[in-house]
């Protein structure tokens, strides 16, 4: 998504991230205690967002309380420095979507500004409470759509509720004019001194084509290296960090010619419209009934092999049992309901787990002051290279929370 980011910002150790599995592994791979995790719902237009750096602040300060009764008292506005920066910065508040998580440690922070609101949390522990955004990255309701011509290549991602254009890193040959945007011209430099556009004069005052192709098999075989690139940057910087399905949007004859060049796993159906007259709104509208029955069939698919494995002795719906099997890195999938939170704790060593409840006095009583056991699991599942598939609670194949697939 689009990163609205000021320089003083950065330069107070914040890193905007886009939302990816990829990104969250490096949250929890190596963190380095005290670790602050805030999460919160975000409005995106004022009136309503006139509230949302109050409710920021009440969470730093609830974190601040809690690094100092834990013994970092002396430390804690280091700790909690680039979240205050933060704080104080009009112009980020005005540029929120539907919900933010900013995760710190060390004086430094990651930010995520995401298309649907998150719980209100100010946990400090030995490691990020992270489930509510992978939930988001492994969850079956999101997207990603390419709005494709000739010209231009436009990468969205969202869900149902809404679309944004993806933040893309600079390419060698793109110079990113807008967010998630890919342009020909940058990648295809139409005056460029091949064999095939030499141009000669004839003595006449005109100029002939030097080449073996005429003008029209230029344009296709420029439009076909365009979407290559395409395809590339679109592989690279969004298809291998989540699971989402890609849908393509474009006319027939482009769509062809995309789906003959590429080579990604996650395009799904196309839908034969010229996305230059489209609106983001009237994107998802289309996307939506494809979306629907993909995962209708993704589930079915899913839940068939939850029984197989089941059957076989390869599957498991006990927290206790996949805690072991996560350790040991026999996780091949991992179900996991959406929106389920049980506080508890995970030894990392022998997957021993215990179920907690709050001890003390909490500052706001939403407000968690452990882990999340169900994330921690999932957590080791994707260090481990499992993966991780967020379902509604309905959808679900027990009562658990958890249930998962052995590697064969």
């Amino acid at each position: 998504m689009a990163s609205f980011m000021t320089a003083p910002l950065a330069m107070a150790g914040i890193r905007e991230r886009q939302l990816s599995l990829a990104a969250l592994r490096e949250l929890f791979t190596h963190p380095q205690p005290p670790c602050l995790t805030l999460l919160m719902p975000t409005y995106r237009r004022p009136p309503d967002n006139a509230v949302d750096r109050g409710t920021f602040a009440g969470l730093v300060d609830t974190l601040s309380d809690q690094l100092a009764a834990n013994g970092h008292r002396h430390d804690r506005d280091r700790l909690t420095a680039p979240l205050r920066s933060l704080e104080f910065d009009p112009d980020f508040w005005q540029h929120t979507l539907d919900g933010l998580a900013v995760f710190a440690q060390d004086g430094e922070a990651d930010l995520f500004r995401v298309l649907k609101p998150l719980p209100l949390r100010a946990i400090v522990a030995d490691h990020f409470s992270t489930m509510p955004l992978i939930s988001l990255a492994t969850g079956i309701e999101s997207f990603d759509v390419l709005a494709l011509t000739s010209r231009t290549a436009r990468i969205y991602s969202g869900t149902s509720k809404a679309l944004e254009p993806v933040e893309l890193s600079p390419t060698l040959h793109s110079s990113l004019h807008n967010a998630g945007e890919l342009l020909r011209i940058d990648i295809i430099d139409e005056e460029s001194l091949e064999p095939h556009r030499v141009r000669v004069s004839s003595g006449r005052g005109r100029t002939l084509h030097g080449g073996f192709r005429g003008r029209q098999e230029d344009i296709d075989a420029d439009t076909e290296r365009f979407f290559r690139e395409v395809d590339r940057v679109v592989l690279e910087q969004v298809s291998q960090s989540d699971q989402r399905p890609l849908f393509l949007v474009a006319l027939g004859e482009h769509a062809a010619v995309f789906r003959h060049v590429s080579k990604n796993p996650a395009l799904s159906q196309s839908i034969p419209r010229d996305p230059s007259r489209l609106t983001a709104t009237e994107l998802i509208q289309l996307v939506e009934p494809l979306l629907a029955a993909a995962q209708r069939e993704r589930v079915e698919r899913l839940i068939v092999a939850y029984a197989k494995a089941v059957e076989h002795g390869r599957g498991s719906g006990d927290p206790a049992e996949i805690a072991r099997m996560a350790i040991a890195g026999q996780v091949a999938t991992l179900l996991v309901e959406e929106g389920r939170c049980e506080p508890g704790r995970f030894d990392a060593a022998t997957g021993e787990i215990g179920w907690e409840a709050c001890l003390g006095k909490r500052p706001q009583p939403s407000l968690p002051c452990v882990p999340d056991l169900i994330g921690t699991i999932a957590e080791k599942v994707l260090l481990l290279g499992g993966e991780v598939v967020t379902l509604p609670r309905l959808a679900m194949p027990n009562e658990s929370g958890l249930a998962a697939i052995a590697r064969g």
